[in-house]
This record gives C-alpha cells, sequence and structure tokens, in this order.
C-alpha cells in the first residue's frame, strides 16, 4: 500500500512540476472548476427531477416529493391553476432547462481548458526551441534530430493532453459525487450493496493504468527512433539513390514503422478494454441490484416507491457512465507521463546541455588570442591535448594538419561552441568563459566547409543575424567582393531567390561564396575559415582570397586549409598532428625546417 501511494503521490507531484513548467498558473482552472462543479449539480437536479415526473404520470395527481423541493413547489405555486398537465410540464421544463443549462456549462468549461492547453502547448515548444539555442554543440553531436524534433512538436501536444483529460476527470469525479449523495438519499442500503463492487474497479484500472503507462515508454521510444531514421533518410535521399538502396531502406523504415503500430496497438488494447471490464463488472452489480429489488417488492416490504427505485437505477446507470469517464480519464493520462518526464528532463536540466554564460560584456578584440595548455576529450576521446597557441591580433594564423588532427575543434572552443576540459583561453588577458556569449560570438565570423543556409532568400541568408539595416550598394558590394554578384543578377528573382532546404538549388561553391559574403557583412574582429574555400576551382579560389585578404587587413584571421597555397601569406603556421603542437612559425622558418610542413609542403609540389 505505501509503494502504491507513494507512486501516486510521484505522478501528482510530476504533473504539478509541469504545470509550473508550462507556464500555466493554477488559478486559469478556477473557472472551468467552478463550472464543472455548477454541471454536476445540474446533472443531479435534472436526474432527480424524474421522481416527481414518474409520480405525476403514474399517480395522476399530485406527488408528495414536490412539498419538500421549495424553489419547485414556489414555481408550480404561481401557476393559473394547479392542474395536472400544468404541474407537469412545468417539472418537464425545469428538467429539460437544467439538461440545458448543463451541457451549456460543459462546453463552455471545455473551451476554457483547451484554451489553456494551446497556450501550454505554445509556450512549451517556444521554451524547449529557446532551449535548443542555448544547446552546446556537443548537446547535439550527441543527439539526434529527429529525437529532438519530436520532442518539440508531437510529444508537447501529448504532454498537455494531460490537461483535457484531468479536467474531464475533475468533471466526472464531481458527478461521481453528486450520484453518490442522491443515491445515499434515496436508500443508503442499495447503495451500500453497489459499492461492494468498487474495489474491483479500481484493481482493474489500476493494473491497466499501468500496463499503459509502460506501454507509453515503448511508444515513444519506438516513434523518436522513427522520426529520427526519416529525418536521416530524408536528408541523405541523393546517397541513397546513388547507392540504389531504396529496397533496404524501405524494409527499415517498415520494420521500423511496424514496431511504432505494435506499441500502438498494446496501448489501445489496453485503453479499449478499460471501460468494458468496468461495464461487466458494473452490470453484474446491477444484477444483485435488480435481483434484491424484486425480492423486496414480493415480500411487499418496500419501503421506497416505484419511481424511486427506477430513479435510483438511473442514478446508478450514470454512476457506472461516469466510473468509467474517470477510467477512461485514467487511461489518457498515463499515456501524457513518458512525454511530460521527457520535456521535463530537458527543461529542468538546462546546465547540463548548455554552456555557461559570462557576466562581462566583449567590446572587441584588444590583444591576442592565447591557448594555454588546452585540451579537449569528446567522451572517452582525446581530441586536443595541452595545446598551447597564440593568435595574434590582427594577423593572419593558418592552422594544418591531416584529417582527425583537431583543427575544427580548436577553432570551434573560440566561440565556446564546446568548452575545453582543461587548460584555459584568454581574451585580452581574461578567461574566455567570463565573457557575455552574445556579445563574444557577434565579434567573430566563421565559415566553415559544411555552409549553413537558411530555407529563406538569398538576401535573408546573407543579411542573416545582423541587428542593422543593410544597404543595397553595401550588400552589392560584399557580394562582388565574393564573385556570386553575377550569379545573383542571372537569377529571375535575382536577391528574393529562394535556395531551397540546405542550399540544394546552389552548388557547393556558391554556398560557400554566400557565407563568404555573409561573414564579410558582419565585419567581425576575428574571421575564422574553416575551409571556406575547398568547393572553389583554383581561380575563382585565388580571385576569392584576394579579396579577403583586402577586406580583412586590420582583422584577426584564423585559417584552416588543405591547400596549402592559400595561406602563404600566413603570418604564422601552426601544425597540428594527433590533437598536439608540432610546429609552429613562420612560413619561411618552417619551409627550411625538416619537419612535417616541409613534408607537406613537397607532398603537394608548391614551387
Amino acid at each position: 500500500m505505501g509503494r502504491r501511494i507513494e507512486s501516486l503521490m510521484n505522478n501528482v507531484r510530476q504533473i504539478h512540476r509541469f504545470v509550473r513548467v508550462s507556464g500555466v498558473r493554477p488559478v486559469r482552472f478556477a473557472g472551468s472548476t467552478i463550472l464543472n462543479f455548477v454541471s454536476s449539480l445540474l446533472e443531479g437536479i435534472s436526474i432527480g427531477l424524474i421522481i416527481p415526473l414518474l409520480d405525476i404520470i403514474m399517480r395522476r395527481g399530485e406527488t408528495p416529493l414536490l412539498a419538500q423541493i421549495s424553489p419547485l413547489n414556489a414555481m408550480i405555486g404561481l401557476l393559473p391553476e394547479r392542474r395536472l398537465k400544468y404541474v407537469f410540464f412545468t417539472v418537464l421544463g425545469c428538467l429539460f432547462g437544467a439538461i440545458a443549462i448543463k451541457h451549456f456549462f460543459i462546453y463552455y468549461s471545455d473551451l476554457l481548458v483547451s484554451k489553456i492547453s494551446r497556450a501550454a502547448e505554445q509556450s512549451l515548444r517556444v521554451k524547449i526551441f529557446n532551449g535548443y539555442l542555448g544547446y552546446s554543440k556537443i548537446a547535439f553531436d550527441r543527439a539526434r534530430i529527429g529525437h529532438l524534433t519530436d520532442l518539440a512538436t508531437s510529444q508537447v501536444i501529448y504532454a498537455c493532453d494531460v490537461f483535457r483529460y484531468g479536467h474531464n476527470f475533475l468533471l466526472y469525479g464531481f458527478m461521481l459525487t453528486v450520484h453518490l449523495m442522491i443515491m445515499c438519499v434515496i436508500s443508503w442500503k442499495l447503495t451500500l450493496v453497489s459499492f461492494l463492487f468498487i474495489p474491483f474497479i479500481y484493481l482493474a484500472l489500476r493494473m491497466i493504468a499501468q500496463k499503459i503507462k509502460f506501454s507509453t515508454q515503448f511508444k515513444f521510444k519506438a516513434d523518436q527512433e522513427l522520426n529520427a531514421y526519416l529525418h536521416d533518410s530524408l536528408s541523405n535521399m541523393a546517397l541513397i539513390h546513388s547507392y540504389t538502396n531504396e529496397a533496404a531502406e524501405s524494409r527499415r523504415y517498415e520494420s521500423m514503422s511496424e514496431k511504432s503500430r505494435q506499441s500502438l496497438h498494446s496501448i489501445w488494447k489496453k485503453i479499449l478494454f478499460a471501460p468494458h471490464i468496468q461495464e461487466v463488472i458494473l452490470a453484474f452489480t446491477i444484477s444483485v441490484l435488480i435481483s434484491v429489488c424484486v425480492f423486496i417488492f414480493l415480500r411487499g416490504s418496500a419501503a421506497l416507491g416505484f419511481s424511486s427505485f427506477l430513479t435510483f437505477f438511473v442514478f446508478l446507470r450514470r454512476f457506472s457512465t461516469s466510473v468509467t469517464a474517470c477510467g477512461t480519464c485514467v487511461a489518457e493520462i498515463s499515456k501524457s507521463f513518458e512525454p511530460m518526464g521527457r520535456i521535463l528532463q530537458m527543461l529542468e536540466n538546462q546546465e547540463a546541455y548548455s554552456i555557461k554564460n559570462g557576466a562581462t560584456p566583449f567590446s572587441g578584440l584588444e590583444s591576442d588570442i592565447e591557448f594555454r595548455n588546452v585540451s579537449f576529450a569528446y567522451e572517452e576521446t582525446r581530441i586536443l591535448d595541452s595545446v598551447s597557441v597564440t593568435f595574434e591580433k590582427n594577423k593572419m594564423t593558418a592552422i594544418l594538419g591531416p584529417t582527425g588532427s583537431g583543427k575544427t575543434t580548436l577553432i570551434h572552443l573560440i566561440p565556446r561552441f564546446y568548452d575545453p576540459t582543461g587548460g584555459t583561453i584568454r581574451l585580452n588577458g581574461r578567461p574566455l568563459q567570463e565573457y557575455d556569449l552574445r556579445s563574444l560570438r557577434r565579434k567573430i565570423a566563421l565559415v566553415s566547409q559544411d555552409t549553413q543556409i537558411f530555407n529563406t532568400s538569398i538576401r535573408e541568408n546573407i543579411v542573416y543575424g545582423l541587428e542593422t539595416h543593410v544597404s543595397q550598394e553595401a550588400l552589392d558590394n560584399v557580394v562582388k567582393k565574393s564573385y556570386l554578384y553575377d550569379f545573383i543578377m542571372s537569377l529571375p528573382a535575382r536577391y528574393e531567390t529562394l535556395v531551397g532546404e540546405s542550399g540544394v538549388r546552389l552548388s557547393g561553391g556558391e554556398k560557400q561564396r554566400l557565407a563568404i559574403a555573409r561573414a564579410l557583412l558582419k565585419n567581425p574582429d576575428v574571421f575564422v575559415f574553416d575551409e571556406a574555400t575547398s568547393s572553389l576551382d583554383m581561380e575563382t579560389e585565388l580571385s576569392i582570397q584576394r579579396s579577403v585578404d583586402e577586406l580583412t587587413k586590420g582583422k584577426t584571421v584564423i585559417v584552416i586549409a588543405h591547400r596549402l597555397s592559400t595561406i602563404r601569406n600566413a603570418d604564422t603556421l601552426v601544425v597540428l598532428e594527433k590533437g598536439k603542437v608540432t610546429e609552429q612559425g613562420k612560413f619561411s622558418d618552417l619551409v627550411r625546417k625538416e619537419g612535417r610542413f616541409r613534408h607537406y609542403w613537397s607532398f603537394q609540389n608548391i614551387d
């Protein structure tokens, strides 16, 4: 029993945390709760009026119960004549009015909760997206995009179902209370007999709810895998086509989809089973009660009239309907706990996924960028090992080395996409972690070989993230420097041309030139180029290089390049191998020295 109570309290606490995180104030449920309560009273009144109505019909005259219902008796007293038909239609009108008002209140209550649920969904989606915006790069490296997308969309909807079904549970709970009270007034003995079977219903519901909760965990895991796989497949459709692997991918998707179908079917088997097992138990209860009533009437010892007995069974039937509805609500709420848990884990543990922000605004680079014994490990793999290097202010530093030597990881530490696991990075003499992330990143422009493009227009992609208005003249100028102007002018919509998902309508070279134009327009203190011209032909690359050299004069430039011809004019060269700095110095010194740079230079056969 103690374990069951603890489980129940954990569920209540989880719902309370979810309500708080969703931004819904509990006071907003006051209106719907009051309407539910009033609707339950009207439910009792409407069914209770069946007794005097039947008495009028069966006795063809006055009913003693009317005298006990003061408001109704007062209304009848206003009639010009206390004739049977007038009394009958007055009672019938009250019954109809109670039913109509009850359903109006229920509708308006449902409307209020629906509005709260939609507001909670909106709030959670925004909070989750804002949480993603604050994630470190390592968090995205570990996660699957399909999982993250699923959490912010379908799982939010499933989790917010707890508001709707919680509201319905409260409504039917009020109705159960009203039914029970009136049944006790009619006959507490019959009510007591009815309740002998309630424990069986409770045990059945509890067992089904636990099984639904377990099945839901499997269902959401299957759905996450399915969505992630779909995202991966759509993103790599060209690869699938080029290797003619459509049949194998189709079989794999079908298998994963089948797991999702089976888990959903398992959930619905339990949900659909719940009301029927309740109905069977309640039908048995009603059969026992009918037998008791028949026995009482045959003995002629009935203390209640036939209309009261009939109304009691109407209440019992409504009571059983409410119990079934409550059971359905419990089953549906059980489905919400898994997505609620995932959302709470994400929103309540932001620090585990995010880079801690600093408090000092970064106004600009005033001195060198210093790496002091910096190390970085990804899980169990050490990528950088005690790297000490200085990127001089207003100078160009080139980083080279074989694939997997840690070059990209090194430059990603500067805008704090990652934080080092050892050592320190200093800007203007301060530790990098002390600076405000937003102001720091606004002073750094990164252009990588993996160009990131939004599915918007060329103009919006180039001016992305800029807080000030960019004139057409300035835009044309930077596009010309990036050798993209002639291409844009050849398009029918020019700057307003949509580039497609991930820039699919642009070539690799065009995307890189667009990214270079975006970085130049940002005009930061630090430029970082990671194989930024790898998709360009040599002639275009050299032309852009000359433009970039001109536009970045007086700026701090960090370049990663495999084509050593593009870094010949660098002020400092840094050679990385297996996460360690093996050489660094000026070009003229390293090319004469018997070392790794000399080997790379000779290998590319550059004069």
